[in-house]
């Protein structure tokens, strides 16, 4: 059963990766409907997938992604490995596996002998061999621009700081647009979630939590553009003020004119004078100024 998890964490990873990786999703793994989260093949030069923060790096190579919402078992650890090892044999080729943790999962970095490595952040243990699945505890990486999207599969206080800092980013950061859309694209899906027997109590509590979350930043982004609307409207207000100003003194300058230059101004010309656009008031004073006489 897909869960709303795990449609958020496999849009995260689809978005993020996007035109920098071939991303496939609930990948088949054999004929009995086993299905890997996210299967990542790169295809841009792995500098410029690095651009794209932990994720990007971690998808510098072809790898299995699988994610969870809850801190995940020991034996969940074994049905990822065994969807990974499936896919290396059916299609011959090496990929790495990694599993996303919301929490530490003492069981499975004991099970699978994995480490802190140097080579990576804090909160990233791997093992020896490159078979070994690697794990990212989410509350335990470094709070940095480069591994925001992961904190954003996560719960409680990482979820809610995750957001608070999506929101901080630059409008041009390549995160927040697509941030946005996954977002609202799983509000309504987090709104669908019951009681069901088969969802755990834990899960359906982490779902509210962070439609809860959701909620908050997109009112906040919502009031944020409705200030932003409304600075604009007052700016425009301001404009147009000025324009209707400078319109005034464009027909008084214009008729003025005519009075130096003996030009007498008919009912239809004043009418003109009277609805025309700033731009064309402009033209007109010009050519009368030098051509000496009112020229349609």
């Amino acid at each position: 059963m897909q869960t709303p998890f795990d449609a958020m964490a496999k849009a995260l990873i689809d978005a993020a990766l996007d035109g920098v990786c071939e991303v496939s999703l609930q990948e088949p793994v054999a004929m009995d409907a086993l299905y890997a989260d996210a299967v990542i093949d790169p295809r841009a030069p792995s500098e410029e997938i690095a651009r794209r923060g932990l994720l990007g790096r971690m998808a510098s190579a072809s790898c299995v992604i699988e994610a969870f919402a809850t801190v995940p078992t020991v034996w969940d650890a074994d049905r990822c490995a065994a969807r990974a090892s499936l896919l290396r044999a059916t299609q011959r080729r090496e990929r790495l596996l990694w599993v996303i943790a919301p929490g530490r999962a003492r069981s499975v970095i004991e099970a699978f002998v994995l480490a802190r490595s140097r080579a990576w952040p804090r909160g990233v243990y791997v093992g020896a061999a490159d078979r070994t699945l690697r794990l990212v505890v989410v509350s335990e990486l470094p709070r940095v621009r480069s591994t925001l999207l992961l904190p954003l599969m996560g719960r409680g206080a990482v979820l809610r700081a995750a957001l608070a800092e999506s929101m901080a980013l630059d409008a041009a950061a390549w995160e927040r647009p697509f941030v946005l859309r996954v977002l609202l694209r799983m509000r309504s899906e987090l709104r669908r979630m019951t009681g069901d027997d088969a969802v755990s109590k834990e899960i359906e509590m982490r779902y509210a939590e962070l439609a809860k979350s959701v909620d908050k930043m997109l009112n906040e982004l919502r009031v944020e553009s409705e200030l932003r609307g409304e600075a604009r409207g007052e700016a425009r207000g301001e404009a147009r003020g000025e324009a209707r100003g400078r319109s005034a003194e464009l027909r008084a300058a214009i008729v003025d004119l005519c009075e130096v230059l003996g030009i007498a101004l008919s009912d239809a010309q004043r009418g003109q004078l009277a609805e025309m656009p700033l731009p064309e008031l402009d033209a007109l004073r010009l050519r009368i100024k030098h051509e000496r006489r009112w020229s349609e």
